[in-house]
């Protein structure tokens, strides 16, 4: 698994097993320091949210995260599509209420 010192590399884990990080590009580095790919720029996107709203601990079920920087970075570099696409899901609501209100 990559680290936020290979910076030539993606930090999903989708390329763990198979992938060739090495040859993927690197199109965003998000708030903490991880890179990602074109595939996986969602996930730096999600990094990116939380450092703006202060690292919110949220919940959607049946997945939840605690509040802190730590464990938006477990669940960007460690976590699998479901869980990350889930929490994506939530916040894109959540920013769509606080427009409205």
């Amino acid at each position: 698994m990559p680290t936020t010192n290979d910076k030539d590399m993606c930090c999903s884990p989708l390329h763990g097993s198979g992938g060739n990080s090495q040859s993927t590009p690197i199109v965003l580095t998000d708030a903490l320091g991880n890179t990602w790919c074109a595939d996986c720029q969602h996930r730096g996107e999600l990094v990116n949210w939380g450092k703006r709203h202060g690292w919110p601990e949220l919940e959607i079920y049946p997945y939840a995260m605690a509040e802190g920087a730590y464990y938006w970075q477990m669940t960007a570099t460690q976590g699998d599509e479901s869980r990350v696409w889930s929490f994506l899901g939530l916040i894109e609501m959540l920013d769509a209420t606080t427009e409205v209100a």
